[in-house]
């Protein structure tokens, strides 16, 4: 009977370790009403958090908080954003470099940027890839990434590991759906850009996120075994010289079938994500530890 009881045991704590951690809710500090965040990324140290704020449909800032103990400061607005609709920061793993997307002018027009994607244009929600650079006393003016990057005013999304390879999503092909891409830094400038081998012409793909190192990415797509009318998110290993076949990572991380804006702790061993207008949290362990 004893024996029984072990066994059964042990089988019950081997499916409970198979099993994903639930998402948890990532709220930091309170905010207005009407207003939210998405877009979490940390500073090495985990002592700087850098978020977007929404408010409305049009109000998108990149905010910063410090961390005290347990507690996180209210959030201000960084010194170059505020004005444009900026969102979708990531830091590069060395803390050198901000990426953002935009739609400030890149040129001397001063009208913001429109975009084309799904179908249908977008006045004033268009997007161009930023770099900004830290300071000591702040932050630098941002500089637009060249045409190779931005080959149109619906890209938008970066993410960069600690080679500095930018991964990130454009609108293209027939109907304008998102599509990932990648760019390699030669002499210090991402001059072009192609497909990432692990996106799909045939499906909607969006919100890379990479791990510093570059062994994974995690990101939102249409393709099966999403539903129809939503999405999943999906992770790909590196492989050699190329990726895996990218993974459904299921309804228990995912449940309402709508995350978005995927981002990977500085260790890359949690997830954040927006869903159901808040950002969640949840424990990476299971799918890193699986054969792939």
């Amino acid at each position: 009977m004893l024996f029984r009881w072990l066994a059964a045991a042990s089988c019950i704590a081997l499916l409970a370790a198979a099993q994903p951690a639930a998402p948890k809710r990532f709220a930091p500090f309170a905010l207005p009403h009407g207003t939210r965040v998405m877009d979490a990324a940390f500073t090495q140290d985990g002592g700087t958090l850098y978020l977007t704020r929404v408010a409305g449909r049009t109000s998108y800032a990149i905010v910063v908080s410090q961390r005290s103990g347990e507690s996180w400061s209210p959030p201000l607005t960084v010194p170059f954003s505020g004005r444009w609709r900026d969102l979708e920061e990531v830091l590069s793993p060395d803390g050198d470099t901000m990426i953002f997307s935009s739609n400030r002018p890149g040129d001397a027009s001063g009208k913001p940027l429109d975009a084309y994607y799904n179908g249908s244009y977008s006045h004033a929600r268009g997007g161009n890839l930023w770099i900004v650079k830290p300071t000591r006393s702040g932050w630098g003016a941002p500089v637009r990434l060249p045409d190779g990057v931005n080959a149109n005013t619906s890209t938008f999304s970066p993410a960069i590991d600690a080679h500095g390879t930018l991964y990130f999503m454009r609108a293209s092909g027939p109907g304008g759906r998102f599509h990932l891409f990648t760019a390699r830094r030669e002499h210090g400038v991402y001059a072009s850009s192609s497909l990432a081998p692990f996106s799909d012409m045939r499906y909607a793909d969006f919100d890379p996120t990479i791990a510093p190192d570059g062994s994974f990415v995690i990101f939102t797509s249409t393709r099966p075994p999403a539903p129809s009318d939503k999405s999943a998110l999906f992770i790909s290993f590196r492989q050699g010289s190329g990726w895996t076949v990218p993974r459904d990572m299921g309804a228990a991380i995912d449940p309402a079938g709508d995350a978005v804006e995927a981002r990977l702790s500085t260790d890359a061993e949690k997830l954040y994500y927006s869903s159901r207008r808040a950002v969640w949290t949840v424990d990476l362990h299971r799918w890193l530890t699986l054969d792939h």
